[in-house]
């Protein structure tokens, strides 16, 4: 499923941050770049993110996007980040993963992780992963950056040294 279709559907966390909650409602979260913020606290669910942005000088509030994701679950901990990055290739991969606070190397576009409650697959050869724990949650991850044309249209003023590539996602109890 491309990640467009993605973001209008209930648990997405898209764009510059673009919520959609589980009743369906939209709503636009203007964090502060380089803080932390919960996305979602339950009994065995814990879910972090930490937002990158760019300050207009007009503008009273930041552009913002979550760059990472940290988890509790269970006794474990997962990071998923995008990377930064100056220039965007798709071929080259953008996401690093550690669980347990051990980096998980992302071999091929076939790779996967698996141990007794968690399953890493990828949806894409670089850039693109679900996670799914069994009975208590499951997030499609994807790497992506700002493009020149949505920079020049939402008058974000990316410049060349950072693409402010970030995390589309979707999460799903």
């Amino acid at each position: 499923m491309p990640t467009t279709s993605r973001c209008n559907n209930p648990g997405a966390l898209c764009q510059d941050p673009r919520f959609v909650g589980g009743d369906g409602v939209t709503f636009y979260f203007h964090g502060h770049k380089d803080q932390d913020f919960c996305l979602l606290s339950d009994r065995n669910l814990h879910i972090n993110a930490h937002f990158i942005g760019k300050r207009d000088p007009k503008l009273t509030r930041d552009f913002t996007w979550v760059q990472s994701i940290g988890l509790l679950f269970d006794d474990h901990k997962l990071l998923i980040l995008a990377k930064k990055t100056s220039t965007w290739d798709d071929n080259e991969e953008h996401l690093f993963i550690s669980f347990d606070d051990s980096p998980l190397s992302l071999d091929g576009k076939n790779w996967n992780y698996r141990n007794s409650s968690l399953l890493i697959t990828r949806t894409s050869a670089t850039n693109g992963i679900v996670v799914e724990v069994k009975n208590s949650f499951r997030i499609t991850a994807t790497v992506v950056p700002i493009g020149a044309d949505e920079s020049r249209i939402h008058g974000y003023n990316i410049g060349s040294d950072d693409c402010f590539a970030h995390l589309d996602l979707s999460i799903n109890e």
